[in-house]
């Protein structure tokens, strides 16, 4: 996603996956399209009013390395089920 939306996605190093970095940084077409790229299907649409609580929720959430997630060994930690 941050190949099709730079402005708006960039890679965060120590677990190599894309994380927002500047909300609405590309037109919604880019936008939409980095979401469809995304390799494991964890960009969602949320509402400019649903912002705190996840940035809240995402701070408390465990991550793991992405060739982890994408090999299968562990699932990712949704936010959205909490």
């Amino acid at each position: 996603c941050s190949g099709v939306a730079p402005e708006t996605f960039g890679i965060e190093e120590t677990w190599g996956r894309a994380r927002v970095k500047t909300q609405w940084g590309n037109t919604e077409e880019n936008i939409a399209d980095a979401i469809d790229s995304c390799p494991v299907d964890c960009i969602y649409w949320v509402q400019r009013k649903q912002l705190p609580l996840l940035e809240y929720i995402m701070g408390v959430c465990n991550r793991i390395n992405i060739a982890a997630m994408m090999n299968g060994r562990m699932s990712p930690d949704n936010p959205f089920q909490r």
